[in-house]
């Protein structure tokens, strides 16, 4: 989960960055939050497919639930 927190991390250092740049040049630093932001989301929704991921491979333990090709399938 730290790879989580990470990306939060990097949302926020977005905002520093946009305070930061605003004074000298407003285009650049909403320039700069929004790549920031854009890249924080692409992390964050990386992270979900991450724990999606491993949430199908807990569920091969579940007798019934899935055969064993419909995992492979879903984890692909």
């Amino acid at each position: 989960m730290e790879v989580a927190a990470a990306w939060i991390a990097i949302g926020v250092l977005a905002f520093a960055l946009f305070a930061v740049l605003e004074p000298v040049n407003k285009r650049l630093a909403q320039l700069a939050l929004f790549l920031r932001l854009g890249a924080s989301f692409v992390g964050a929704a990386s992270v979900m497919f991450r724990v999606a991921q491993a949430r199908l491979y807990q569920a091969s333990a579940t007798e019934g639930l899935f055969t064993a090709e419909q995992l492979r399938t879903l984890v692909r």
